[in-house]
């Protein structure tokens, strides 16, 4: 029996690794012959791109393929079983093929609990390096506080309560623009921004707060304006792509959602997001439990 055991596991995780690397191998080639501009543009180059390529594996590309690597090897591994009478000599043996079938369940269990601590570790880091990585290579990071990302460039702070990077769209932001010596000038805060070319927003319903530096006792001035472009002057490339709860681990994601709740925002999406978190990388062992039967 352990003989079979360690055959038919020795067999799926041969099989996996080797489908996820032909996966992984074929979807570089493909996303460099898509990015081939890239290659071909003097300010990145033929390394640039290929650096992008391979940060883009761990931050987004093997929490899809892993799954549908596994279920392939599940279902080669049995139907092969299958296919050259194997399960009929377990049956006649006395053995069966749900026994036999077990370590091979508890290895994509093991790999399933591997896969999310990766999702929160590797895939985190992975994700905030390529955004550094595609705006310039800026050491700059955004940072969660208080239910809300902060970003400090220059003279100026900037904060909001969430980013959508794929639509471009910004909501619940505040700029607070100080002079050289750290004193507040500028107030301005927006219920949502669009971002138009990355070094430019365009601020909707946004409020102005001008300081007078010169009386500090005096009020500020407000200022309430429908739309307002905002220019982000030299910055390259600001679009706060870090600033997306999806970007959060799920610690961090945890403590973001209970502050939004302590604010009294809504929730909902950010919850569904925390158990898609939890429960994704587990259907590594869904698919192989189905893909059993079926091979």
């Amino acid at each position: 029996m352990r003989i079979l055991t360690r055959h038919l596991l020795a067999r799926f995780l041969v099989y996996l690794f080797s489908i996820l690397g032909v996966i992984l191998a074929a979807m570089l080639v493909i996303s460099l012959l898509l990015d081939f501009d890239d290659v071909l543009d003097p300010d990145r180059g033929f390394l640039w791109t290929l650096v992008k390529l391979a940060l883009q594996i761990p931050a987004q590309s093997l929490r899809t393929v892993l799954p549908i690597a596994a279920l392939a090897a599940a279902l080669a591994c049995f139907g092969l079983s299958a296919r050259w009478l194997e399960i009929t000599a377990m049956k006649a043996g006395g053995i069966s093929p749900v026994r036999a079938a077990a370590p091979v369940l508890v290895a994509a269990l093991g790999l399933s609990g591997l896969s999310f601590l990766l999702d929160q570790t590797v895939s985190v880091e992975a994700a905030r390096a390529l955004n550094r990585h595609l705006n310039g290579g800026q050491e700059d990071r955004v940072t969660l506080g208080r239910g809300s990302f902060w970003y400090h460039r220059g003279d100026n702070v900037y904060n909001i309560q969430e980013s959508d990077p794929e639509r471009g769209t910004l909501g619940g932001v505040s700029i607070y623009e100080r002079n050289p010596a750290g004193r507040l000038v500028r107030t301005i805060e927006a219920e949502s921004a669009t971002v138009a070319d990355g070094r430019r927003w365009r601020l909707q319903d946004a409020r102005i707060w001008t300081f007078d530096l010169e009386r500090p006792e005096a009020a500020p001035k407000l200022e309430k304006v429908p739309e307002l472009t905002y220019g982000l002057g030299g910055q390259k490339d600001l679009r706060l792509l870090d600033a997306s709860a999806a970007a959060l681990s799920l610690r961090d994601l945890r403590k973001y959602i209970q502050a939004r709740k302590r604010q009294g925002g809504d929730v909902d999406r950010f919850r569904s997001l925390e158990q898609q978190r939890v429960t994704e990388p587990f259907t590594l062992f869904l698919f192989v439990l189905l893909a059993i039967p079926l091979g």
